[in-house]
């Protein structure tokens, strides 16, 4: 009994640690952009590359793919961001297949409690690439 119970305050203890640390890098991030700088704005988007990762892995050991899939998207765009790779512009507009898939799981928010808290940092620089595209677009209309 007591076993079960440590294992669960070790699960409940890495989630929050994962959370904590992609709210803070993600907010950080944000708030260096808003004034302008871009070293340590990708610095901290490196770390929070690396909680993103830790969050994918986190996912595939306890089995929850769907939560995996939706890391593993902003994982490669942080990636093919960081290294300057090709097709980095086409990878803005599959993020808008995470973000539906993390509306799905709003519908059914109950179920998936647990894991919307730190899905919401994620999907949430989903949407800011996803929103990067739509701006260029209509800034390409005018």
């Amino acid at each position: 009994m007591l076993n079960i119970t440590l294992k669960t305050l070790e699960a409940i203890s890495m989630k929050n640690f994962i959370t904590v640390g992609l709210a803070l890098s993600f907010i950080t991030s944000f708030i260096n952009y808003i004034m302008g700088n871009m070293k340590m704005m990708m610095i901290i988007l490196g770390v929070f590359s690396v909680f993103v990762f830790i969050y994918l892995i986190y996912s595939v050991i306890k089995l929850k793919k769907v939560y995996g899939f939706i890391a593993l998207f902003t994982l490669i765009s942080l990636l093919f961001q960081s290294f300057h790779w090709g097709y980095f512009y086409e990878l803005r507009y599959a993020m808008i297949v995470p973000i539906l898939i993390y509306i799905s799981l709003l519908v059914k928010w109950k179920k998936h409690r647990s894991n919307l808290i730190p899905l919401i940092f994620i999907v949430a620089y989903q949407i800011l690439e996803f929103s990067t595209v739509i701006r260029i677009w209509i800034s390409n209309l005018s």
